[in-house]
């Protein structure tokens, strides 16, 4: 299998549309593939109700299942941006790389798990494998992942890996969001007993001081 014509095939197919049906034509290719490849696979239609109240979702979900090993998921998405002004799903290649809507973000990356899992068929893996292909994702899925939890079966101790775009290497924890509801509590006395009270902004200043503080060591990793 090539890399670069499963890539040419599923740039071809325009997933911006939010009817959803050009995604669920190419989950239904990578259907095919990852069969081919080994893996178990099925379509799982989700319904609106858990999608938003959009019609016609759906997420693939495959497995090359082996109990006892390290539990690994890979996600992906089908889904692309809109393209205007431009030819964006007739792929064209020059100087060694693949032009065209989704090439990097992430039908680049879908192909090479494809074609990986292809070469790899008859070859044991170090984990226990799942990969879940879904849509929506650069508009709204969080409830639709949710439906997929089941599916997916990670379990406790789980390693997840993301396709979505990156720069030639694996990074870990890259375009990770980490969002929380934080309380912080004072103590109300009368104001002229204000040394018996506690202040809750002034506690929240120096929550964030020490985040920011947090953030500038983040950013500076390399």
């Amino acid at each position: 299998m090539d890399h670069v014509a499963l890539l040419s095939r599923l740039i071809e197919i325009d997933t911006s549309g939010t009817d959803g049906a050009g995604c669920r034509k190419l989950l239904a290719l990578l259907e095919q593939q990852l069969a081919s490849a080994g893996c178990a696979t099925h379509i799982v239609d989700i319904p609106p109700t858990s999608a938003d109240g959009l019609e016609g979702r759906a997420a693939l979900i495959a497995h090359r299942r082996a109990l006892g090993r390290p539990r690994l998921v890979v996600y992906g998405h089908v889904d692309v941006v809109p393209a205007d002004g431009w030819d964006a799903y007739s792929p064209r290649l020059a100087d060694g790389k693949v032009f065209g809507r989704g090439s990097s973000d992430m039908k680049g990356s879908i192909a090479a798990l494809v074609v990986a899992l292809a070469h790899l068929k008859d070859s044991p893996l170090h984990y226990d494998l799942t990969v879940a292909m879904t849509m929506d994702e650069e508009t709204h899925q969080l409830s639709q992942l949710e439906y997929l939890t089941p599916e997916v079966d990670a379990g406790p101790g789980t390693h997840l890996l993301s396709l979505d775009a990156g720069f030639g290497y694996v990074s870990v924890a890259n375009l990770g969001v980490l969002q929380m509801d934080v309380a912080v509590r004072g103590q109300a006395v009368h104001s002229g007993l204000a040394h018996l009270g506690r202040n809750a902004v002034e506690d929240a200043s120096r929550l964030i001081a020490a985040i920011l503080e947090l953030k500038r060591r983040v950013v500076a990793r390399r």
